[in-house]
């Protein structure tokens, strides 16, 4: 999966791995977290993850 993607994922609400919605208490709920993960899904678009 691209860096890229999992963060747009995460700031839309949604789980990268599972796709199942995250809880609505999540910190990625917060309106800082939403603007940081869409920042950082730019940044790093072209980023692949690699798997551990």
């Amino acid at each position: 999966m691209m860096a890229g993607e999992g963060f747009r994922l995460l700031a839309k609400g949604i789980h990268p791995e599972t796709g199942e919605p995250l809880t609505p208490g999540a910190v990625v709920h917060s309106p800082e977290a939403i603007r940081l993960l869409f920042l950082l899904a730019e940044e790093f678009s072209f980023t692949r993850f690699c798997s551990i």
